[in-house]
This record gives structure tokens, sequence and C-alpha cells, in this order.
């Protein structure tokens, strides 16, 4: 029986070079069903454009391949994932190892900080190499290259949107994990990542949202030993802010409950 998989790449502002680029790669990867969620006219966020293309297709696909649109696949790639993921029933999501642009390691998965509970890379920035596990176990995958069984949307729902952007995933990843599933990276299955081409590394929007979702994302998943060491330590945190107007805007709109798209740098 032929697996149903439908790859979802949601786009925006991207570069048509950038894309063109994808789309071979999907080629070479024999990526047949593939659906473009185009977010420039009405920006709802990476999870809510994401979950547009589930609501429509959930029930008519077995497996889900999401993935950035400033990415490249290597050869093999889904079809490493797949046959990991389909020979092991606890797991419920896999990804590849990303590489940067210069063929360094940009992520093997993601760990949580056990303190602050941020999420993290594993092995970002470290020369690439060849590792002989078949699967490596993460806390959580990247958001830019995951592919999930469609049980797993059946059983934790979609992904939260109030977010918007950055830690849609880890959010999405702790409840599969909190269901008893597993995570997995495939080493043996590669991309190559343009780390934040369409948002700017290090730019406003990136700082608002990452301070605030940080604490949503706490305020939701941490041990309340840790919801209670954060607000002890709010003053050194909005000190360690200080001169980032977004990264304050960031923790002030936490508090004032302000989630969803914010458009301060427009």
């Amino acid at each position: 029986m032929k697996n149903r998989i439908l790859t979802i790449i949601v786009t925006y502002k991207n570069k048509t070079e950038q894309l063109e680029k994808l789309a071979q790669s999907l080629k070479e990867n024999n990526i047949e069903n593939t659906v473009y969620v185009d977010n420039e006219s009405n920006n709802i966020g990476y999870a809510g454009a994401i979950n547009i293309a589930l609501q429509e297709n959930l029930d008519k696909y077995d497996f889900f391949f999401i993935l950035n649109p400033d990415i490249v696949l290597k050869k093999n790639c889904l079809e490493n994932l797949l046959s990991v993921l389909k020979t092991d029933e606890n797991l419920g999501i896999v990804g590849p190892k990303i590489l940067d642009e210069k063929g360094h390691i940009w992520s093997m998965g993601g760990e949580l900080n056990p303190i602050r509970y941020s999420g993290g890379l594993i092995h970002y920035g470290k020369p690439n190499r060849a590792f002989k596990e078949k699967l490596v176990i993460t806390d959580f995958i990247s958001g830019t290259a995951m592919l999930i069984k469609k049980d797993v949307f059946e059983k934790v729902g979609l992904f939260t949107d109030d977010y918007f952007l950055y830690y849609e995933d880890v959010d999405f990843c702790l409840r599969a994990k909190k269901a008893g599933y597993c995570l997995a990276v495939v080493p043996s299955a590669e991309i190559i990542h343009a780390a934040s081409s369409s948002t700017g590394k290090g730019s406003p929007l990136m700082e608002y949202y990452m301070a605030r979702n940080h604490l949503l994302f706490m305020e939701r998943f941490a041990p309340v030993r840790l919801k209670l060491r954060e607000m002890i330590r709010l003053p050194k945190t909005w000190y360690q802010a200080k001169g980032n107007t977004f990264e304050m805007l960031g923790i002030r709109d936490y508090f004032l409950r302000r989630f969803g798209r914010r458009d301060y740098w427009s």
C-alpha cells in the first residue's frame, strides 16, 4: 500500500530563487503531494497557516511533512525519515539533521534548558559528521522540517496558534510527548537551511516573539517551581533586556496577555 504523505510549506515573502531550489529538491526526493500556504496577504502566523492545510487534508493522508520554505532537501531525505517513523510505533514525530549554508550543523533536534525551560538546538554550529545511531531521541523537533504521523494530530490536536511565530513547534512536540509519543532526529536524513531568511536573525520581530513566547511556553509546560523561579528572577530578566526595545515589549505583552500577531516593527 502506497504511503499517503502530504507536504505542507508556509511561505512569506520568500525569494523566487529560494522556492525554486526547494521545489527542485522536492522533485529529486519524488515528493508529489505538496500544499503551499501563502501567508503574505493575510499573515496568520506559522502555526495558523499550517493548521489551515491540516484541517483541509487530515482525513486524506497518513503522514504530514511540514517544511520551511528556505530549505533544500538532500537526496533520500524523506525516504530515510519515513523508513524510521514507520518501523517504530512509539515514534510520533521525526526530523532530519539540519545543516546551515556553510555545512555546519544547525540542529540535531532540540533540548529544553532544565532551569529556564527555553528551547535550544543540539550541536548548533558544530562541524557536520556521520552519526552511528539510526535515530537520536530529543525533547523536540524543529518546525523547520518535521514528519508527523496522522494519529498524533488526532490525539493531541493541531498546532497552538497564539504564539504566532516561534515556540509553536516546541509546544506541539511536548504535547505529543505527554501523549506517549517519542520524538527523534534521523541523522541519515539531511536538509540545508537558510536560517531565518524571512524574519531575519536577531531582528526586532524575532527578539519580540522569542521573549514573549518563552514566557507563555513556560506558563503552559514548566514545573511550578520553575515558574516561581522565573517570576522571582523577572527583575533580572527585565534588566538584561534593558536597551532592547522589542524584547522588553515582548515581556510586557506577555503580562498584558497580548498574544498572536503584533506589528510594532512595521
